[in-house]
């Protein structure tokens, strides 16, 4: 397994319906089609019943136009439709807005075991912290060429790009491959003891990345059932020195659990350190059977055959994952965060098309 840190020379080219991006067209990576956001856009909510869908429904009416408005900017195709202008995305009556944040408040619905009342302070929560922090800017931050309304939007795109490039050095985090479900993957490598990084950083790397796998499982599935992500963390020469603050890891649990519910379907840690298989031996029997099967440490090559091989092909797996896992290329971060379109995997723009541009 090889990780590239180094920065590169290529062009940047994040997906953007705002200006054209010059390195998606010279890489052959297609652009989603207006038919592809429709689809997905007018896909039923997968609700379990109808008490869900009711429970659902009258929770959104709730909402004002701009609060549902931010939760339907959770689902990166209403946001791309709404970029374009498609259909009646852009009308305050619109028929993608509802669908869109009717799937955001089944999550959170589901996340709170179905209390109406924890739900509807969940949503709160999160549309608040989403307007303050303006999430949507993840998706055209690492695009230069971006135009934005405001200063303030301009200027914050640009801190969050900033974040990013430093944090990129230190730690590489990509969305490369899929599982059997089409649910997108999120590989973590081993952080590095340089260079220094302010805390936010790491904490805006792990939203954008997550951002980024939400979107990536959305295109993948067509918008169907499969709403969430599988992440495989190397912890392979692991240095505790060189682990993030506490208190920042403190606060992106915090803001995983409080706004990104129902989306972990799994957490496998490879080569876990001794000190963290004892602590996950002590808790194993606390845990609940759902938690058991979201969070699973893997030492030996036997049980990463045994249990990623039931879920991951070899043709989305690296050789860390699997033996026999045919993405052998490097990761290159840089390349990641610059070249590849916002809702795509890894591999979808190869970095050899890139350095021949």
């Amino acid at each position: 397994m090889v990780v590239c840190l180094c920065r590169t020379t290529t062009i940047s080219a994040q997906d953007s319906v705002m200006v054209a991006s010059t390195a998606e067209k010279a890489a052959g990576a297609p652009a989603l089609s207006d038919e592809t956001i429709h689809k997905i856009c007018s896909a039923d909510v997968p609700f379990e019943d109808d008490d869900d869908q009711k429970a659902c429904s009258e929770l959104v009416e709730q909402f004002s136009e701009e609060e549902t408005e931010i939760m339907a900017q959770t689902s990166y195709a209403y946001w791309v439709a709404t970029e374009r202008k498609l259909g009646d995305a852009d009308d305050g009556t619109s028929k993608y807005r509802t669908t869109a944040a009717l799937r955001e408040c089944r999550r959170h619905y589901i996340g709170e075991n179905r209390n109406v009342e924890k739900t509807r302070v969940s949503l709160q929560n999160m549309v608040e912290y989403r307007r303050e922090r303006r999430l949507d800017l993840f998706r055209t931050c690492m695009n230069p060429d971006a135009a934005y309304e405001t200063k303030e939007e301009e200027d914050m795109a640009k801190l969050y790009r900033l974040h990013l490039e430093l944090e990129a050095q230190r730690q590489v985090m990509v969305v490369r491959g899929r599982d059997n479900d089409s649910r997108a993957i999120v590989l973590k490598f081993p952080r590095q003891a340089e260079p220094a990084t302010p805390p936010e950083a790491y904490v805006t790397m792990q939203l954008y990345i997550l951002e980024r796998a939400i979107a990536a499982t959305e295109i993948l599935s067509d918008g169907g059932e499969q709403e969430k992500l599988v992440g495989v963390f190397d912890f392979a020469n692991y240095q505790s020195s060189n682990q993030p603050p506490l208190t920042s890891l403190k606060t992106i649990l915090t803001l995983l659990q409080r706004h990104y519910p129902e989306r972990l379907k799994n957490m496998f840690v490879l080569n876990p350190p001794f000190w963290m298989r004892m602590v996950y031996r002590v808790l194993l029997p606390f845990l609940d059977d759902d938690t058991k099967e979201k969070l699973q440490m893997l030492t030996e090559e036997s049980e990463r055959v045994a249990v990623l091989g039931g879920r991951i092909g070899k043709d989305q797996a690296m050789p860390f994952m699997l033996p026999d896992g045919q993405l052998t290329s490097e990761v290159d971060a840089t390349h990641f965060l610059s070249n590849v379109p916002f809702h795509q995997l890894y591999d979808d723009v190869p970095i050899t098309a890139q350095k021949e541009e």
